[in-house]
């Protein structure tokens, strides 16, 4: 009995919004002005709506700008918000925005985009360096002698574009 008690007030102060924990995620695109990223935001805004004590936050630099996207991140570590899913417009740069918010007890994913070797808990996307070289061999069979392709891509500075790129060669 004491048992389904304290389950039942433990149901009850997680259903209470006032007793409910509130959480600050953040969702920094490489570029907001790529509607790619608009999934990613409209999925976590639907979520956070659904749950009601999660803010989802979406902010990045309008074009992509790596330099402005680790200015935005440091923002969101000084404010201290609960979580980050970045989308790394530049390794270098990113992997010390990463390690500032690890060191602020700020957990990180990133998406699309990775920074290997960096402090992030978790990586979703493609690993394009296998997607470069799959992409090569069906050309290589629809166009056994070769020819000239076109790729159309993010941006050729972004890291999903080089490691395809530098595979299909």
């Amino acid at each position: 009995m004491r048992k389904i008690l304290l389950a039942g007030i433990a149901v009850a102060m997680m259903a209470t919004p006032a007793l409910a924990a509130n959480y600050r995620f953040v969702i920094v695109p490489k570029a907001m002005n790529n509607p790619f990223f608009d999934f990613a935001r409209d999925g976590c805004q639907k979520r956070a709506k659904e749950l009601g004590n999660i803010e989802c936050i979406y902010k990045g630099p309008v074009e992509h700008e790596p330099a402005t996207q680790a200015q935005i991140i440091q923002d969101f570590v000084t404010q201290k918000v609960d979580g980050l899913a970045i989308s790394v417009a530049d390794v270098a740069a990113m992997t010390k925005s990463i390690e500032a918010a690890a060191a602020a007890g700020i957990p990180v994913i990133t998406f699309d985009a990775d920074a290997p070797g960096s402090k992030r808990i978790a990586y979703i996307g493609t690993n394009n360096k296998e997607f470069g070289v799959a992409l090569g061999k069906q050309l290589l069979k629809l166009r056994p002698d070769g020819g000239k392709y076109a790729m159309v891509s993010g941006g050729p500075g972004t890291s999903p574009s080089a490691s395809t790129a530098s595979a299909r060669r």
